[in-house]
């Protein structure tokens, strides 16, 4: 018997120096997670979760807009974004709205709203030269060189078995190579112009349709390099 009670007071006796043991790892393991927390908030490192470029140079940085790797010194306006990218931005807030611009801006396309009063072609184009003149200003400030063309969109109508119809039609001037601000008024006027003709040798064929309004205009653009063609 007292055997017996020796056993039990000798496991008795290991259970507790076990589970004193296991507390004292437990506040141990606490008390590291404690301190790494407060080294971490004095000094947070990079995320694991942060993926680094290793293209990049030493001494070059990546654009987050046109994702170029660029030298650090072409990053003074913007700490992410490259000069050349925040002065396309700042450019391209000066357009009118209904202005859609392609990736980079290398394509531009403005549109021009006509009101129902608009039944007389010249006086419309003659209302809107000078929108298309500030923008294609605002194009060539981007570009330093364009290729550009006028569309508009005209509403015809004709009688068939007593029933009027209305059918649009849409006319283009002519491509045209923008290279100076000089040149903007001659190039405009020439664009009207032609616009003006199609529409009047349209309301002249035998076709039975007459002009009665414009529906919109468009200013269609793109970035042009004189030496290796348009983009």
């Amino acid at each position: 018997m007292i055997q017996v009670n020796n056993v039990f007071l000798f496991i008795l006796c290991s259970l507790g120096g076990a589970s004193t043991s296991i507390v004292h790892a437990t506040n141990e393991s606490n008390k590291r997670c404690a301190e790494r927390d407060v080294d971490d908030d004095d000094e947070p490192g990079p995320s694991k979760r942060q993926k680094t470029d290793i293209r990049l140079r030493k001494g070059e940085q990546k654009c987050t807009y046109c994702k170029r790797h660029l030298c650090k010194d072409l990053f003074v306006l913007d700490d992410k974004e490259c000069d050349a990218c925040v002065r396309k931005q700042i450019t391209k807030r000066k357009f009118f709205p209904r202005t859609k611009t392609s990736i980079n801006n290398t394509f531009l396309t403005h549109r021009i709203l006509a009101g129902d009063d608009a039944i007389d072609s010249i006086p419309y184009f003659r209302s809107i030269t000078e929108e298309i003149v500030t923008t294609l200003n605002h194009a060539l400030h981007l570009h330093t060189s364009i290729r550009w063309l006028l569309g508009v969109t005209t509403i015809f109508e004709r009688e068939i078995d007593g029933v009027l119809q209305e059918t649009r039609f849409e006319f283009s001037s002519n491509q045209q190579v923008l290279l100076r601000t000089d040149q903007i008024d001659d190039q405009v006027e020439s664009a009207i112009a032609r616009l003006i003709t199609l529409i009047i040798e349209m309301g002249e064929r035998e076709s039975g349709f007459v002009f009665k309004r414009v529906f919109q205009s468009t200013v269609r653009l793109g970035r042009f390099n004189p030496l290796g063609g348009s983009s």
